[in-house]
């Protein structure tokens, strides 16, 4: 499309500048100039070669006439050739400056673009250790990050597989999804050891002060993360935090939020987050099996999950197998 479009403009350029009446100079180099506009040096050479030969194609049609099988020049032969070289030298130097604006534009932008790859690594190797940071206060939740993560990738993509949310579950939403997924307890740096790390099962009350990592994550989230990620990210993540135990009917927490208006992002991850704790050791629990994991999940659709995601899930069960027993859980 990029040559087609530029060098359809040299083409109209040059059939105008084959009428006698049109005096045409500097435009000959006008799609030379254009090119730079996409910052790549090799299109702009090739344009201006191109281009080259289509300025004395004009020329030549403009002042020789073939009369009777002989080539005619309207003009003083010795003035055509001035005025072609004259032209050349001028479309040779502009086009020459366009190659170098070019090339140097395409450098500059590469090297940002490198720069921006460098922060970018930086800043999820500062999440993901936010992340760790969480989970290394719970021995028994050490690979959690990067099971639900792995679990969230592969039921999203499955969703996808089957039909559902196809727009929404773009390869580029995916993969925001997935990178976000780790942050999804980050409320949890606000719950007190003696609760997050006792051994057994909580206390009502115990239970209450847990309740609140959601609500805390997003916060935490909003608070910390402004700076160092993208608006999109942010969002996908400060969601995920605070709705990842919202249920499809309507019984989660915090806010309650029953079926689509829980953010599918959220929705999504409610499944990830309780598959690995179903399939990993817990303080008050040993890791239950995968047959049973898939049974609660078919308990569950329509009322925990909803029915595209757990259905996901069971279709899912030699992957999630598989990832559960390369992280020695289950």
């Amino acid at each position: 499309p990029k040559y087609f479009g530029l060098l359809s403009i040299e083409l109209l350029i040059g059939i105008i500048a084959t009428k006698a009446t049109v005096g045409i100079y500097i435009s000959y180099a006008l799609v030379a100039i254009l090119s730079c506009m996409y910052f790549d040096y090799v299109l702009t050479r090739n344009i201006s070669i191109i281009g080259y030969f289509v300025m004395l194609s004009s020329l030549a049609l403009k002042y020789i006439e073939i009369i009777n099988g002989e080539i005619i020049i309207n003009m003083v032969k010795i003035e055509y050739i001035s005025m072609l070289v004259s032209f050349s030298i001028e479309y040779i130097m502009i086009s020459s400056i366009a190659c170098l604006i070019a090339r140097r534009s395409r450098n500059t932008l590469r090297k940002e673009h490198d720069n921006n790859e460098k922060i970018k690594i930086i800043q999820k190797r500062l999440i993901t250790g936010f992340a760790n940071l969480v989970e290394s206060r719970d021995k028994d939740t050490g690979m959690h990050i990067k099971n639900t993560s792995e679990y969230v990738r592969i039921i999203a993509e499955k969703i996808r597989e089957n039909g559902f949310y196809k727009d929404e579950l773009t390869d580029e939403v995916i993969k925001m999804y997935t990178l976000a997924a780790p942050l999804h307890d980050m409320g949890k740096l606000r719950i007190p050891d003696a609760i997050l790390c006792k051994n057994g099962r909580l206390t009502d009350e115990e239970f209450a002060i847990v309740k609140i990592h959601p609500e805390e994550g997003e916060k935490i989230i909003n608070e910390n993360m402004k700076e160092i990620e993208d608006d999109r990210y942010l969002e996908t993540a400060r969601m995920m935090a605070l709705y990842h135990h919202e249920k499809w009917d309507g019984s989660g927490y915090p806010c309650n939020l029953k079926e689509k208006d829980i953010p599918l992002c959220a929705r999504i991850m409610a499944a990830a987050d309780v598959l690995d704790a179903l399939l990993s050791n817990r303080a008050y629990k040993k890791a239950f099996s995968i047959q049973k994991t898939m049974d609660i999940f078919k308990e569950s659709r329509g009322t925990h999950f909803e029915p595209c995601i757990a259905d996901a899930v069971l279709m899912l069960r030699d992957e999630i197998q598989l990832i559960s027993m390369a992280n020695n859980i289950g």
